[in-house]
């Protein structure tokens, strides 16, 4: 995030500048014909969470496109005791040597400084693999990617890939409360489409209900007729023994869903349960009852693919619903 950016939302939750530096969401598209590209990396902090990968928090995780497909190559290794980490990624052979690179950045870390080399006699450029405006998610742990175990399996890297368009990732760890400051950020953005889904946090603090119509009336005033789509909280296992748990859910989702309903002056609008968004037993898709695992964010993708897909390409934004594809 910009740093005046930064200094503008601080000032309502100091908690947001120190989320925003973290680089979830980010990425370096490159091409290159080299087979060997080394990576130095200076991070603020060693990874500290007790319950996500180490790869997650503070790798780089590398794809590259092939025959149609983004393809995995290798996430690099951070240490558990410093900062700092190197790594050197194998890159396959190709019959015309030169390929193309996504290597996406630490979900819950900041990079002070990168450096990337490839070997001698090799050439290596900057590239542009989506021509359109990006998809923006503003939202919660989910949305920075807790508990991916890479950062390209986190669900906004994982639509990217499948939708053929860039990411803007606003996902603020435990602070997706909707403040004012928050709903300007994003109409300073440039935009294809916008999603919402900030119950998790906004509800627990119980500014949901408050704060929500607001903030959509002030993107409008700028994306007045950008795609929206706004999103439910998915369950949590505490609600199979927290009835009030569960009752506080299902009256926000009353909530958003009369919202998308009734207030045409927001339209294009999209609502979307999170009860559709995991079809089966989430016990077997988080690492806590809450954060997803990577099977989880994979359903998780999928899932939005075949909700909000079919839905965006009637909108003109995404061209065919659950191809990935790739510029040339």
């Amino acid at each position: 995030m910009p740093a005046d950016l930064l200094t503008s939302i601080g000032q309502s939750n100091p908690a947001l500048p120190g989320l925003g530096r973290m680089t979830a969401g980010m990425m370096l598209a490159f091409t290159t014909d080299s087979q060997i590209l080394d990576l130095e990396a200076s991070l603020f902090e060693p990874p500290l969470l007790n319950h996500m990968a180490a790869t997650g928090q503070s790798g780089f995780d590398l794809y590259r496109f092939s025959e149609g497909l983004w393809r995995f190559i290798d996430v690099s290794r951070p240490s558990l005791t410093s900062a700092d980490h190197g790594y050197r990624f194998n890159l396959p052979f190709s019959a015309d040597r030169m390929g193309r690179y996504l290597l996406y950045f630490p979900l819950y870390n900041a990079v002070k400084g990168l450096r990337l080399k490839v070997e001698s006699g090799a050439v290596c450029h900057a590239w542009q693999p989506y021509q359109d405006p990006p998809v923006l998610i503003y939202g919660t742990s989910l949305t920075q990617g807790a508990c991916a175990s890479r950062p390209g399996l986190a669900y906004p890297a994982m639509l990217g890939r499948k939708w053929g368009v860039a990411i803007t990732n606003f996902g603020f760890s435990g602070n997706a409360l909707l403040e004012p400051v928050m709903a300007q950020a994003i109409t300073r953005q440039v935009v294809s489409a916008i999603i919402i889904d900030c119950e998790a946090n906004a509800g627990a603090a119980d500014v949901l209900e408050s704060r929500l119509p607001a903030f959509i009336e002030t993107i409008r005033t700028v994306h007045r007729q950008t795609p929206l789509i706004l999103v439910s909280r998915m369950p949590w296992l505490g609600e199979w023994h927290d009835q009030a748990f569960h009752e506080r859910r299902r009256r926000y989702h009353r909530f958003q869903q009369a919202m998308a309903e009734t207030r045409q002056d927001i339209e294009p609008l999209l609502y979307l349960s999170g009860e559709a968004l995991l079809s089966e037993d989430a016990s077997a898709c988080t690492v806590d009852g809450i954060h997803l695992n990577d099977h989880g964010f994979a359903m998780l993708a999928d899932q939005f693919d075949r909700l909000a897909g079919p839905w965006l390409v009637r909108q003109g934004i995404l061209k065919q619903k659950g191809v990935t594809s790739c510029e040339n």
